[in-house]
């Protein structure tokens, strides 16, 4: 699932994935990168989404509703 995204998402679950907080500005540090993480891979579908709709291709944006409901 991860080579989907782009190499900046992909580094960010890696930051997120490695957390180990022991002190409360460590975990200050990893809640901010995992909010990060989680509002780049949103964006990354949100455009993902916005190109489909914009290419106008009804067959391709109703496979991709068929799977999203899946």
């Amino acid at each position: 699932m991860f080579n989907m995204y782009p190499r900046h998402i992909r580094n960010l679950y890696t930051w997120r994935a490695f957390a180990r907080f022991k002190t409360e500005q460590l975990k200050q540090k990893y809640l901010k990168l995992s909010k990060r993480c989680q509002d780049a891979v949103d964006t990354f579908w949100i455009e993902k989404e916005n190109a489909l709709v914009a290419e106008g291709d009804i067959g391709q944006f109703y496979r991709y509703v068929n799977n999203k409901i899946v």
